[in-house]
């Protein structure tokens, strides 16, 4: 397999996540996330399924994701990638690394970070807060008039996340974004946010 063919499959390893396979989503919102997500950035990529199938971009093979979840029942898996509606078959290359031990700072800083979740989340346990309410970082959101008011009963609530943004222009509640200082946020590129895209901030209540 070539150098580009191997280039080919980096995106295919981004996108080959079942997004479709949450329990409670439907349909709809399946194809609501492909509509908004990046894979229209990779159009050129041919992807070929193990029904037979080609799928001519990205975008087409994850909608074919969608219909085989939630229509068929069925789960699709990659047998190929490559571009101009010709797929080569995939080679997978496995790696063997051995870490290595972990600093007694480093293993004091991971027990500090774990120690911060789950006393909260035990403390929301205990408190008889259901899952349900417990996830939900506001108790309101009004996009319109930007109005974002924090949910006392998220196991999360005595946390500042307003670097967070609960909403933006170009992809709503998703691309959210974090802020690193009053003016600058950072994103992930492959989940980037046009120049002059309008964001959301909340303040701590």
């Amino acid at each position: 397999m070539g150098v580009q063919n191997l280039y080919i499959l980096v995106p295919w390893i981004l996108f080959t996540t079942q997004v479709c396979s949450v329990d409670g989503r439907t349909l709809a919102e399946c194809l609501l996330d492909v509509q908004h997500g990046v894979c229209q950035q990779y159009s050129h990529i041919t992807v070929c399924t193990n029904d037979g199938k080609v799928h001519n971009g990205v975008c087409d093979y994850q909608r074919a994701i969608c219909d085989a979840f939630y229509v068929h029942n069925e789960t699709l898996s990659v047998v190929g990638t490559g571009s101009n509606g010709v797929c080569h078959s995939i080679i997978h290359h496995s790696t063997s690394t051995s870490p290595k031990p972990l600093s007694n700072t480093e293993t004091r800083v991971f027990e500090a970070i774990a120690h911060g979740i789950d006393s909260r989340l035990l403390r929301t346990q205990s408190s008889g807060t259901q899952v349900s309410e417990a996830i939900k970082i506001f108790s309101k959101q009004d996009h319109i008039h930007g109005i974002y008011i924090r949910n006392p009963n998220c196991w999360a609530h005595d946390i500042d996340l307003t670097c967070i943004s609960p909403w933006n222009s170009k992809g709503q509640s998703r691309r959210a974004g974090t802020l690193i200082s009053p003016r600058h946020a950072v994103w992930a590129r492959h989940y980037n946010i046009p120049v002059n895209t309008t964001h959301a901030i909340s303040r701590h209540e």
